[in-house]
């Protein structure tokens, strides 16, 4: 079952590469879901993850992190692990019902100049608030954005039950 969730995962990724670059021409922002790994050679690509495994900075800085109002962000540094990018952490609006709610993190190409990644960094701190998702409508808001949500409940959608999918895919690991 691993094996298929490892070929299921890459090719969406695969997937989400050639859709983004597809449309790099005729958008002025495109935001992936996740950090950027292959999306990383697309200039105005902004990765958006939003849970935090990881703590990028240090514990005397993080306290801006939790300080942030909402639809304010932290300046940007570079993170590096395996590769080097930009990255910022934005506040959702939401209710703070503890210190990192509502909090997301940000990341861009370390190829774009600094002036280019504080332009994108201020127009995407401006544009995803407006699509932050509310707790009424959906269980992981804020950080589940509105057009996200209606994807997923879209695709949901056509691919019909559960419990037949899962039960065919069964059936076909075993063959």
């Amino acid at each position: 079952m691993a094996q298929l969730q490892d070929a299921v995962g890459l090719t969406m990724n695969n997937l989400e590469i050639d859709i983004a670059e597809s449309v790099v021409d005729r958008a002025d922002l495109i935001v992936v879901d996740g950090p950027l790994r292959g999306h990383r050679r697309i200039d105005n690509a902004v990765g958006y993850i939003k849970t935090h495994q990881v703590a990028y900075l240090p514990d005397s800085v993080a306290s801006v992190v939790a300080d942030l109002p909402a639809g304010c962000r932290t300046p940007i540094f570079i993170t590096t692990t395996s590769w080097t990018r930009y990255s910022w952490y934005l506040r959702l609006p939401c209710t703070k019902s503890y210190s990192w709610a509502g909090i997301v993190r940000l990341e861009a190409s370390n190829k774009l100049s600094v002036s280019e990644v504080v332009k994108l960094a201020d127009q995407i701190s401006l544009t995803l608030p407006k699509y932050a998702s509310q707790p009424h409508k959906d269980p992981r808001a804020p950080q589940n954005l509105y057009p996200i949500g209606g994807l997923e409940k879209e695709l949901r959608r056509r691919l019909g039950d559960p419990y037949f999918i899962y039960r065919e895919l069964r059936k076909m690991v075993r063959n």
